[in-house]
């Protein structure tokens, strides 16, 4: 006998519906936590963007001097 593993491509509002569901499925506290991790994330990609920027001028701040003083 022959069988065959056929998958089916999900569309993408059938991925959404698939994680809104899961989510709704999800304890208080584990929503909680899963909105605190993403929050973190964000924070901790807007502070490390802040520092590369910050880098970037104080490196063009040294660089001036640099110049300068010979």
């Amino acid at each position: 006998m022959l069988v065959w593993n056929i998958t089916i491509k999900e569309t993408k509002p059938m991925k959404i519906n698939r994680w809104k569901q899961s989510y709704k499925n999800l304890k208080l506290a584990q929503k909680m936590l899963l909105i605190y991790l993403v929050l973190l994330g964000v924070c901790l990609v807007l502070c490390l963007t802040a520092l590369r920027v910050s880098f970037n001028i104080y490196d063009n701040k040294v660089q001036f001097t640099r110049d300068y003083t010979g």
